[in-house]
């Protein structure tokens, strides 16, 4: 019975830990004290989950390029889970590119930052007055500029639109991440259409 007990405890106990490694990141550091969810500082740090590039409108070459990163332990827990954890944070960083002719053929690179969007998972409705919280996520967007500016006002009316077609997949265009695996649909049921505003 004792040794089941200490069996039940350190189960338990493992699970705790693995539940607070997953997003590891506080939200006292990414979300303001009225709920605005905020651009972290070192994003570029975390865990790379893939890249989008957006055609430009004369399909010479692309128009931006889209980086998404996650807060520490996403990935793991992902792959472990099918789903984002509670907090978990992911950061889209907006790049301007250039395109010319290099020995591999007709290139594209990112050049500057144009902006960020940050969204931060939420199954517990931490905000439910809050114009930026909603159908499981705290949403942003923010200009580059001298600081970052934030631009969205309603996610509802500025952020929402480009996901529904990814609604199945939790909001989230995971095909366009391999790390987290496609075991869980993520090369599937994610829409049948994507543009470069979409992730």
């Amino acid at each position: 019975m004792k040794l089941l007990s200490l069996r039940s405890i350190l189960a338990s106990t493992l699970v705790v830990l693995g539940m607070a490694s997953a997003g590891a990141v506080p939200l006292k550091d990414v979300v303001s004290s009225d709920g605005t969810p905020l651009l972290p500082e070192n994003y570029r740090s975390w865990e790379f989950l893939g890249t989008f590039s957006g055609l430009a409108p004369d399909k010479n070459g692309s128009h931006e390029m889209h980086t998404v990163y996650a807060s520490p332990g996403t990935v793991e827990y992902y792959q472990e889970n099918g789903q984002y954890p509670d907090g978990a944070v992911l950061v889209k960083e907006v790049m301007e590119t250039d395109t010319e002719n290099l020995t591999t053929g007709r290139i594209s690179y990112a050049t500057k930052t144009k902006g960020w969007f940050v969204w931060i998972k939420d199954r517990k409705n931490r905000y439910p007055e809050s114009k930026l919280w909603g159908d499981g996520w705290g949403w942003a967007f923010y200009a580059a500029g001298d600081k970052p500016a934030l631009q969205t006002k309603d996610y509802k009316t500025d952020c929402l639109g480009c996901h529904v077609p990814a609604k199945d997949t939790d909001y989230s265009y995971v095909r366009g991440y391999p790390v987290l695996g496609t075991g869980h649909g993520a090369s599937k049921s994610a829409g049948q259409s994507m543009t470069s505003s979409e992730e």
